[in-house]
C-alpha cells in the first residue's frame, strides 16, 4: 500500500525548510520562498498561513484520534507550530521567529510523525488489503472513464468523483470513519443530482456504472455509518440501475 502523507511529515517539513532561511531576511521573504509565492503576493501568503494553520489543527486531531495513553509529548510541537503561525508579522526580520523554530521542536515533530504514520499503519492493518483493492479499482476506473460511453460532461463528472474518492481512502487512513463518511455523503448528493442524466446514459455506459457503485459500496463497507449512503442512494432516481451491482 502506498505511504500515508500525514499532516504531521507535511509540518515537519515546512518547519525544517523556515527553518533554513537566511536570519536577515523579512518575514514574508521567508515564508514566500518555502511556499513559492511571491512576497509581494500577501493575500496569497495569508492564505497559505491559513491552510498551515488548518494542518496544524489536523495533525492535533490525527494524534488524538490514534495515541492512546498520554498524548501530550505528542501533542506539544503541534500546539507549538499552531502557535507559531497564528502570531507573525510579515514585515518582522525572520530572525526572531527562527530562533522559535529550535532543534527540540524539529525532534519534536519528527517523533511525533513517527509514532503517528506507525499507529496509522497499525490501525489500518486489518482493513488495508481492501483499501489497497479499492485503490487499485478506483485507478482503473479512472482510465476507463474516457472509455465509458458516457458524455463528456459526465465522464468529467465522474472523473473527478472518482478522484475525490481516492483521496478520500487515503484520508480515511489518518482520520478514520469520519473522513470517508463525509465525501461519501458529499458524492451521493452530487449523484442524486446528476441522477437524470445518469439514467439517459444508462444504457451505453451500464458495465462502468455498475463498477462505479460497486466501489462506492465496497468503500461504505469500511466505515461504521455503512448504511447512511446507500439509503441516500436507493432514495434517488439513482435506483433505476442499483439492482444491476448485486
Amino acid at each position: 500500500m502506498e505511504p500515508v502523507i500525514t499532516p504531521t511529515s507535511t509540518l515537519l517539513q515546512i518547519m525544517s525548510q523556515l527553518c533554513e532561511q537566511p536570519p536577515h531576511i523579512p518575514a514574508l521573504h521567508a515564508l514566500g520562498a518555502v511556499f513559492e509565492i511571491n512576497p509581494r503576493n500577501t493575500r496569497a501568503l495569508s492564505r497559505t498561513i491559513i491552510e498551515v494553520e488548518e494542518l496544524s489543527d489536523q495533525a492535533i486531531e490525527a494524534v488524538k484520534l490514534h495515541v492512546f495513553g498520554d498524548q501530550e509529548m505528542y501533542l506539544e510541537p503541534l500546539v507549538e507550530v499552531r502557535s507559531f503561525f497564528d502570531d507573525l508579522d510579515l514585515t518582522a526580520a525572520w530572525d526572531g521567529y527562527r530562533k522559535r523554530i529550535t532543534p527540540s521542536l524539529l525532534q519534536g515533530l519528527k517523533f511525533a510523525d513517527h509514532f503517528l504514520t506507525n499507529s496509522i499503519a497499525l490501525a489500518s492493518g486489518p482493513k488495508s488489503a481492501e483499501v489497497l483493492e479499492i485503490l487499485a479499482r478506483l485507478d482503473s476506473l479512472i482510465e476507463d472513464c474516457l472509455t465509458s460511453g458516457l458524455n463528456p460532461e459526465l465522464q468529467q463528472f465522474f472523473a473527478s468523483t472518482l478522484n475525490k474518492l481516492r483521496n478520500a481512502l487515503n484520508e480515511y487512513r489518518i482520520y478514520g470513519d469520519a473522513a470517508l463518511e463525509n465525501v461519501l455523503n458529499e458524492v451521493s448528493g452530487a449523484i442524486n443530482r446528476k441522477s437524470k442524466e445518469i439514467k439517459t446514459e444508462y444504457a451505453e455506459a451500464k458495465g462502468f456504472l455498475a463498477d462505479v457503485f460497486d466501489a462506492i459500496g465496497r468503500m461504505n463497507d469500511l466505515v461504521s455509518a455503512s448504511e447512511n449512503v446507500s439509503k441516500a442512494l436507493m432514495g434517488s432516481g439513482v435506483v433505476y440501475f442499483l439492482p444491476h451491482l448485486t
